[in-house]
């Protein structure tokens, strides 16, 4: 992903609307690259300082540690996702072995 790229996605990714593959590979290009990271945290306090303002709270934010939790949190979902597809590819392979031995063992008996 090239910087440009990136930094286009910010809005989308502010409002979670980026799908599994975008998000990867913009979490991915955020966490290497400082200037985009910079302009992800120019956007992200822009958002909340809009958000804090919309509710009128007189709240005090540690806005890199919020950027860092929003993506920490992303990249865990992320990973969850990825850890279900692959229990459910291996139970679909278990499945199909477990198959394939009652049909030969079903077949050995007639």
């Amino acid at each position: 992903m090239t910087c440009n790229e990136c930094q286009k996605l910010i809005p989308e990714y502010l409002n979670n609307q980026l799908n599994k593959k975008e998000l990867e590979a913009f979490i991915s290009h955020v966490r290497s690259c400082p200037v985009c990271y910079e302009e992800l945290e120019t956007y992200f306090i822009i958002a909340l300082a809009t958000r804090v303002l919309d509710e009128s709270a007189e709240v005090s934010y540690d806005i890199k540690d919020m950027l860092e939790q929003d993506l920490d949190d992303k990249e865990k979902t992320l990973n969850k996702k990825k850890r279900r597809f692959i229990l459910l590819l291996a139970m679909i392979l278990l499945f199909l072995i477990l198959d394939l031995i009652l049909t030969f063992h079903l077949l050995g008996n007639f």
